[in-house]
């Protein structure tokens, strides 16, 4: 896999990052030069979601290649520096925590990570264990860069998540529920309530949105 790029992001005309084989690479002309900016990494870690706010800023959830059990956790590095240095915070992930019972172990991590700002943003973890009727996601808020998070009680559960945040209040969530079925929603009072957003053209008998809107 050391030729694949997995994912990758524009983040002002000629700057951008791309991930690679499990490092993060940067460039600032346009992709005719590539530095490494990967943040130190143990054997059973991996880079589960990037998000830079801008040329400078940016966060890393990292998750860990744990065996399932009663209490896992994810890292969140951050800089501001576009890479140069990182700062990481340890977030412990409870299953009790969500009120989930622990009468099985289960594997936890971070999938999606997004900021509005270099105080508020979203990320979403997961919780699973043997069989896709384990699995649960939630979504969390932070108002100070990411050093605490809470849970946001009342947004929809989903998976392969994609994150818009247009201000603190209002933001858009995308993703996959239980039964494989694609959502997106949007809020617009905090996370505090959520409104399903399903385009239905005239003809159709079904229709299913897919991504994230792009707003000018």
């Amino acid at each position: 896999w050391g030729g694949v790029v997995g994912s990758m992001k524009l983040i002002a005309p000629g700057v951008g990052w791309a991930q690679r084989g499990g490092g993060l690479y940067w460039t600032t002309d346009n992709g005719a030069n590539w530095k490494d900016i990967t943040p130190p990494l143990d054997a059973d870690e991996i880079l589960s979601s990037i998000f830079f706010l801008n040329p400078s800023t940016g966060w890393i959830a990292i998750s860990h290649y744990e065996p399932p059990s009663e209490a896992t956790k994810f890292d969140l590095v951050s800089t501001t520096d576009a890479g140069a240095t990182w700062s990481r915070t340890t977030i412990p992930l409870r299953p009790k925590d969500y009120g989930i019972s622990t009468e099985f172990p289960l594997r936890g991590g971070a999938e999606t990570v997004a900021f509005v700002d270099p105080l508020h943003g979203w990320m979403n973890v997961w919780f699973a264990g043997q069989t896709r009727n384990t699995w649960q996601g939630f979504l969390l808020l932070t108002s100070d860069g990411g050093r605490t998070w809470k849970r946001a009680a009342n947004a929809p559960q989903l998976s392969q998540t994609e994150m818009l945040l247009v201000t603190p209040s209002e933001g858009w969530l995308y993703g996959v529920d239980f039964f494989t079925s694609q959502h997106l929603y949007v809020t617009r009072d905090g996370a505090r309530s959520w409104q399903e957003v399903a385009p239905e053209p005239v003809g159709l008998a079904d229709s299913e949105v897919h991504g994230l809107p792009t707003f000018e």
